[in-house]
């Protein structure tokens, strides 16, 4: 499943970047990424109905692909322990206990600061172009519903506003996928991935010195 943040914000390919050293924009793209997982999870722990976002001890940052791997093995630990379609059975009364571990291993396992960046416009042009060639039909071929996108040109105008309208679509495309018994990221990811490698869509920005 693709990492997108709440923020990814398309810059205009209009604008003028400014001229700066390299190692300037690194040191400005880490603390803004620090600020949004921050805000990532503030959301998190609104959503949970915790209080508030409190500091966790980081184990290791992982990649988008590697973040639900990560985030069930914790909770298995905890002794939370998912069944084959990925879910987790909550007996009554255990609701705060289940928030508080969902919250710390999150926390624990931060997605890397590069993922955390908007999505630049080529990003978007290789996001649509996979889904169109690659994942419609590998899914229709698995006889599963196809999430629908408009025309390419229709979509870049404003991608963001058009993946975020197909997402109850890609609720049913999950719902189907449960259905047979599978978990829907895990066969998402290893039949029929609906975007392209995330690494693919986030370059890599220099490191301060």
């Amino acid at each position: 499943m693709l990492w997108l943040p709440a923020c990814t914000a398309v810059s205009s390919p209009g604008d003028a970047a400014p001229t700066v050293a390299a190692e300037s924009v690194g040191a400005t793209a880490a603390a803004q990424d620090t600020v949004v997982w921050q805000d990532e999870l503030d959301r998190l722990a609104d959503r949970l109905g915790l209080d508030r976002a409190y500091p966790v001890s980081v184990v290791r940052e992982v990649t988008p692909a590697e973040s639900r791997e990560a985030l069930l093995a914790c909770l298995g630990e905890r002794g939370w322990v998912a069944d084959a379609t990925g879910g987790i059975s909550i007996a009554p009364g255990q609701e705060d206990s289940y928030a508080t571990a969902t919250y710390e291993c999150t926390a624990a396992y931060p997605v890397q600061e590069r993922y955390l960046r908007p999505l630049a416009p080529q990003a978007w042009v290789l996001i649509y172009d996979h889904f169109t060639s690659v994942a419609v039909p590998c899914l229709e071929d698995e006889g599963l519903p196809v999430p629908g996108l408009p025309s390419r040109e229709v979509f870049l105008a404003d991608p963001e506003t058009h993946w975020a309208e197909a997402a109850p679509q890609r609720a049913n495309l999950n719902a189907a996928i449960a259905a047979t018994g599978d978990d829907p990221d895990e066969f998402l990811a290893r039949v029929c991935p609906l975007t392209p490698p995330a690494e693919s869509l986030y370059p890599e920005v220099p490191e301060p010195d």
